[in-house]
């Protein structure tokens, strides 16, 4: 490939991750909008709709988190490439993943409301298809611009016990690119932008306080670097995960015998910043790996009263895979 169409798939490239992530307001001015629409200006039903507020954002970042993990492709940082000649190399992975997150729980009245922590469990299938071998600007330095397309299937367990109704399914597709090919002197290094689309999760009964619907989509760009030592494998990465989609807000509450109501329907984004890192053990084609992070919570918005669910703790992850390459 030549100089100048390298240049226009870099450029390429960089409109569709803009694409992906545009502009945002931060979480908090998020959460305000949905809770003043869902209080339609009635202070009584301020406070229960910005706790409501709080649990959609935490509720749709705890699914999202649970179908995104870590790395796109487990225990692995350098793209797959391609076998000498034309045909592509694939790796297909199968995951098992563990998050614990927390989310406020207004149903029962308090508010501020007190902090519910549950776990959410993820199977995931994966596939990665290496369409580019990239390029060798000189000796042990290979594979830079080297493309990966992606895709994916999870199941994410959420117990009714927690308030949800069920399980949720997702799918995901996306793209990796090489910036550096793992060599004998050099690490393994790329950047990946995915995309998954989670079907629709439902929190709390409609006669209950607060009840929540939402159907995230879950864009996430990932910066991984790994090095293999012998058949021992390290990888650590930093990500970024937006929360979007259509979701809606139902708030009741009776004060003096009179039922009031709240609804809100929006489309919002908030983000959070991803940390992992992973160990794995190669057997020839297949690989087993290990891997651990977490994500950063938010600040409260202005005006919430002190005490009850801390919406800046972090929500710990874990997962095991394993990987074959042919």
């Amino acid at each position: 490939m030549s100089e100048r169409s390298w240049r226009r798939f870099v450029a390429t490239l960089a409109l569709a991750v803009a694409s992906v992530f545009p502009a945002r307001s931060s979480a908090q001015e998020a959460v305000v909008r949905v809770a003043d629409e869902c209080a339609a200006g009635d202070p009584l039903m301020g406070p229960l709709c910005l706790e409501g507020a709080l649990a959609l954002r935490a509720a749709r970042a705890s699914v999202g988190l649970a179908a995104s993990l870590g790395s796109p492709v487990p225990g692995s940082s350098s793209t797959v490439g391609r076998r000498i000649g034309s045909s592509p190399r694939i790796a297909i992975s199968a995951r098992g993943g563990l998050t614990r997150t927390g989310m406020p729980d207004p149903r029962g009245g308090a508010v501020p409301a007190s902090r519910h922590t549950f776990m959410a469990k993820t199977i995931e299938g994966s596939v990665a298809v290496g369409v580019l071998e990239g390029f060798s600007p000189m000796p042990t330095v290979g594979g830079m611009f080297s493309v990966d397309l992606l895709a994916s299937i999870a199941a994410i367990g959420l117990s009714g016990g927690s308030g949800f109704a069920g399980s949720v399914q997702s799918l995901g597709y996306g793209a990796r690119i090489g910036l550096l090919r793992e060599s004998f002197t050099l690490p393994g290094v790329s950047v990946s932008a995915t995309r998954r689309h989670v079907f629709e999760t439902s929190w709390g009964l409609p006669s209950d306080r607060v009840n929540l619907v939402f159907k995230p989509t879950v864009s996430s760009l990932r910066l991984t670097a790994g090095k293999d030592l012998l058949s021992i494998g390290v990888m650590a990465g930093w990500g970024l995960n937006r929360y979007a989609g259509v979701s809606t807000l139902n708030a009741r509450q009776t004060v003096a015998g009179i039922t009031r109501t709240g609804t809100a329907i929006r489309s919002f984004n908030t983000d959070s910043q991803v940390f992992f890192g992973s160990l794995s053990y190669t057997f020839l084609v297949l690989q087993l790996s290990g891997e651990a992070g977490w994500s950063k919570g938010w600040a409260f918005p202005p005006g919430r009263a002190a005490g009850g669910y801390d919406s800046g703790g972090v929500m710990p992850f874990g997962s095991i895979a394993a990987r074959l390459t042919w």
